[in-house]
């Protein structure tokens, strides 16, 4: 697609495809000192960290009694409302929940009885389990988070504040565009039939069966 040759464009200032463009560059040039400065050592991907950080907010914010009207008291959230937060695959997002659960690093409970679930059971669509952070997850997440805000503040070293806000704002504006005109579920349902293709294209096909002879 052209945004990925955005490089080697250029725009006029008053070009809104210089203000997309802008966002896959980012991205591209933020994985590097990601993955080489705020994840290392920790054999987690960028998307599985940041669900890692997000239920760490999720649990410091319940304990503050910000619970925001989805998790409980405890910093349980359903695993629809991190889809949602996150923008995740449904699968995608229950094997990185199984991933950390493995790890003992988050806790899965069913809705109903709150019962703790091992990491075996969780199931691939399980959206109405509930999710929560473990002290094991904490003690491994603080350091990633203090880690992102190291690199954060020296990326950011020298823009003005308010070019921040404007920055956070218009990205906000974007997204909320995006799901007004295309729906909360079209990009992640495109990537869903993605990944299926690729496990189905990587799985080997049975040989027919021969006719058996007279």
């Amino acid at each position: 697609m052209f945004f990925f040759f955005a490089p080697c464009m250029s725009f006029t200032e008053d070009d809104p495809v210089a203000n997309l463009a802008s966002f896959f560059r980012v991205r591209r040039d933020l994985l590097k000192p990601l993955k080489r400065e705020v994840l290392v050592g920790t054999g987690l991907s960028v998307e599985t960290a940041d669900l890692l950080l997000d239920l760490l907010a999720i649990r410091q914010r319940a304990k503050d009694g910000d619970t925001g009207g989805l998790a409980d008291e405890a910093g349980f959230v359903p695993m629809a409302s991190l889809k949602d937060d996150l923008v995740e695959v449904d699968a995608l997002l229950s094997r990185r929940v199984r991933e950390l659960a493995g790890k003992g690093w988050v806790e899965v409970r069913t809705p109903h009885n709150r019962k703790e679930r091992s990491a075996d059971a969780v199931p691939l669509h399980g959206r109405s389990l509930l999710v929560g952070i473990t002290e094991a997850g904490m003690a491994a997440a603080q350091p990633i988070r203090l880690r992102y805000h190291t690199l954060a503040t020296q990326l950011l070293s020298g823009v003005p504040k308010a070019d921040r806000a404007a920055h956070q704002r218009v990205s906000a504006c974007i997204s909320a565009r995006i799901r007004e005109l295309y729906g909360r579920e079209s990009g992640p349902a495109n990537e869903a039939s993605s990944v299926d293709e690729q496990r189905r294209s990587k799985t080997p096909r049975r040989p027919e069966a021969k006719p058996k002879a007279g």
